[in-house]
């Protein structure tokens, strides 16, 4: 017998493929399970695997009977959407997601400098400012300039 001819189980498939795509619009586990069988009714879907936590679709298809976009389709006609991890692209939700947290970042930098801000001003010494104006005041009076001590009573130098 020729043994070349018997197919091996461990040998990969010529025409399988394995796709990733990110999931959008599931809200539990059912939803999860909704988006699995649409993936598997795709003729050509061997296997498939959707995460709900990482909101991820590990699929492994022959590429001769299925493609992204006859998968995506199924995601899309069960109520969901879908793209590819390998395109790396931004959808517009995560673009929304991005610009929101970083609006949250700098307010919150806001809040804390204005916080260090016046635990300084509250913790400081509040007589200090008080005592150095009074200092002040009494220095200015007794250096002030001839056309000062002009307008002032005779009685007061």
């Amino acid at each position: 017998m020729n043994e070349s001819l018997i197919p091996n189980p461990q040998s990969p498939i010529p025409n399988m493929d394995t796709l990733t795509l990110k999931l959008r619009g599931m809200s539990c586990a059912a939803c999860a399970n909704n988006i699995e069988k649409a993936i598997r009714s795709v003729p050509g879907v061997r296997d498939c695997n959707v995460n709900f936590g990482v909101e991820q679709a590990a699929i492994k298809y022959d590429r001769s009977l299925a493609n992204l976009e006859k998968i995506q389709s199924a995601i899309a006609s069960a109520g969901y959407s879908s793209y590819s991890l390998q395109e790396e692209l931004l959808t517009e939700e995560d673009d929304a997601e991005i610009v929101s947290r970083q609006a949250l970042q700098r307010e919150s930098l806001k809040v804390a400098v204005g916080g260090v801000i016046s635990i300084f001003l509250f913790l400081g010494k509040p007589y200090s400012f008080s005592a150095s104006h009074w200092n002040i005041r009494r220095s200015i009076s007794r250096n002030a300039s001839p056309l000062a001590r002009a307008n002032q009573p005779i009685s007061s130098y």
